[in-house]
Formats: structure tokens, sequence, C-alpha cells
């Protein structure tokens, strides 16, 4: 069986297990470029995601990268997967938003900011680790790696799907 072009039939933008819509404008400017408000911190970020709230009006795929990366770098691996996914469903319903949780968008964004961390360095900051995974910030990473009818088949939202692998349906 051959596989199809990378970009045939891929996600397009960035995704995540977003609890929000994507901010489409980085927090340091506003649509007229105006400066606005500093980027949060990466304490401030997951501070709030811990207490199951949001720092502003949303929970950018940025943010949702930089608690990813906190996670990754200080727990062992399957505590900070299910300490991850555990909060991303509490936030979701804290927001009113129980139905958003995506199982297979968040061990796969997981485990791909697990990989750039060790490729990284576990040292290396968040300015050093953001620098370093433009593809991981700007969605391209699953894009590459899942189609769109993967992504929004109701089995790859209950359970993780291995890349390649298609829902068939359910």
């Amino acid at each position: 069986m051959t596989r199809p072009p990378a970009s045939a039939g891929r996600a397009a933008g960035p995704i995540f297990a977003s609890v929000t819509d994507r901010d489409p404008h980085p927090p340091s400017t506003s649509p007229d470029d105006a400066p606005t408000r500093p980027p949060p911190s990466v304490s401030e970020v997951v501070q709030a995601f811990e207490e199951r709230r949001i720092v502003g009006s949303s929970l950018s795929h940025r943010e949702h990268v930089m608690i990813g990366w906190h996670y990754a770098r200080t727990r062992p691996a399957p505590q900070a997967l299910a300490e991850l996914a555990r909060g991303i469903q509490e936030l979701a319903v804290a927001l009113g938003k129980d139905g958003l949780y995506h199982e297979t968008l968040t061990w796969a964004w997981f485990a791909l900011i697990r990989e750039r961390v060790e490729r990284v360095g576990t040292e290396a900051s968040w300015e050093e680790f953001a620098t370093a995974s433009e593809d991981l910030l700007s969605g391209a990473a699953i894009a590459a790696l899942y189609d769109r009818e993967t992504l929004d088949s109701p089995l790859a939202r209950r359970v993780f799907l291995l890349p390649g692998r298609e829902a068939d349906g359910q």
C-alpha cells in the first residue's frame, strides 16, 4: 500500500485538544498591532491550568504547548500525560465546554512535545524550546501525521489513534 503525499488530506493549521478557540493574535499585539499585554509567563500559564482557569480570555495553542513542555520536563512521561489529559478535561468542564477533549490530539501532541524536549535539551528555557519548535507552535507537526477526516472522527476523540490509522467512520 502506498502512502499519500504528506500534504494530501492532512489537517491544516494549529490543532490541539483545545478548550477555547485559537487566539488569532499573539498576546502582545492586537489586530491593529497596538501593544496590549505582555505574554503570560510559563509559571502563570501552568498555575492557571492547574487551578483549572485560564490567563486572559482564551487558552491559546501556544499556551497548550507551553503546559505540555512544562509537564514533559518536570514529570515522568506517563504521569505527565495522565495529569495533562485530566487537566484538559477538567478545564474544559470548568469553562462549560465538557465535550471538547480529544484523546488522539492530546496524546499525539504530548508525544511530539516530549520528544522535542529531549532533542532540544531538558534544561532549555521555554524561549529556546519555542525557537526550536516552530512546527509544534504552528501545528505543522500534527498536520503532517494525521488527516482531517481521522481527527474529526468520534473514535479519534475517544481513544488515541496512531498516525496512519483510519477511524473507519467510527
